[in-house]
């Protein structure tokens, strides 16, 4: 992750209602944070897809940002399919694995946004403007 200093400089003013499903404390802070300098809300913070299920409907987030890791074996992927069909909203993932790692996987990419960690702000940015479509456009100015 960048330095605070550094994501200051980062605000892009997505203005989003966020969900996070992550099991490590500290990385949902530090995604809380990078999302709050990007102008996002986060909404809700789940430690597995389990928790995440009826947050969904409570907060009612325009997108789901979910650790593959924290889910086991393929249920990360399985819950960012099941969540994408059934809710319809958007998911990007969060992974520390390679590409040759997630083998099939690679189609969900192209789907919901794939971002590696260490998380880089500009393809954290981008995968989530093209999660969010239009309403991960830049506020005016």
């Amino acid at each position: 992750m960048k330095e605070p200093d550094q994501l200051k400089s980062e605000t892009l003013g997505l203005q989003a209602r966020i969900l996070i499903v992550e099991d490590q404390a500290i990385i949902a802070e530090d995604l809380t944070e990078i999302l709050g300098d990007f102008g996002c809300l986060v909404v809700g913070v789940a430690r597995h897809c389990d928790e995440a299920w009826p947050m969904l409907e409570t907060v009612r987030p325009d997108l789901v940002l979910m650790d593959l890791d924290s889910q086991r074996e393929t249920t990360g992927l399985l819950a960012a399919v099941r969540i994408q069909q059934q809710t319809r909203v958007p998911v990007v993932c969060l992974t520390a694995c390679t590409s040759v790692e997630l083998g099939p996987a690679l189609e969900m990419e192209k789907t919901f946004g794939l971002v590696h960690k260490p998380i880089q702000v500009d393809e954290f940015a981008a995968a989530l403007r093209r999660a969010l479509g239009g309403l991960g456009k830049p506020s005016p100015s």
